[in-house]
């Protein structure tokens, strides 16, 4: 017996239609179309886009589709990852994930006055460590004074001194 897919395909052909004319009509994509033709089924990511994809291709064929449906089953029984329902998430909930779902499930107030309680211990814990007059000591342990030596290149020149005047003097002429 030809499987679902060689069905679909024989009937498509013998129609006259294109995968572009169907996948207008079904608006499945072409490449899904082909694959279904092909029975490549892990194209699809769970059984019932594969099953709601038969469905629609054979209606557009002017098939009835529950024959091919409970063909399809008996194909998709072989394959273990379309056999059972699909997993409702891929993993385990992180610490993340818990601690998201838990915020989300706080009001607005409450998370406005999480977030004040939070800003006023960082504000207060801050001040404490910039305040420490010990820090600073720490911070100057094991460092030398020194003195910078650096040279003066002999093309550069220097602006002198005004000259010093007396004590008494108002430095203007009379």
């Amino acid at each position: 017996m030809p499987t679902v897919g060689e069905q679909l395909r024989a009937r498509r052909e013998a129609m006259g239609l294109s995968l572009q004319d169907l996948a207008g009509v079904t608006k499945i994509r072409a490449d899904l179309l082909h694959a279904l033709e092909e029975g490549r089924y892990e194209q699809f990511t769970a059984p019932v886009y594969v099953k709601g994809s038969v469905r629609s291709y054979a209606q557009a064929l002017k098939l009835d589709p529950a024959p091919l449906l409970r063909q399809l089953d008996a194909e998709l029984s072989g394959d273990l990852r379309l056999s059972g329902p699909p997993p409702l998430s891929p993993n385990e909930p992180t610490i993340l994930d818990k601690a998201l779902f838990h915020i989300a499930r706080l009001s607005w107030t409450q998370v406005l006055l999480g977030l004040a309680v939070v800003l006023s211990l960082g504000l207060w814990l801050g001040e404490r460590i910039l305040r420490d007059p010990a820090r600073v000591e720490r911070a100057l342990q094991g460092m030398r004074p020194s003195v910078y030596k650096g040279t003066v290149p002999p093309t550069m020149h220097t602006l002198s001194l005004p000259p010093v005047r007396p004590a008494g003097s108002s430095g203007v002429s009379p």
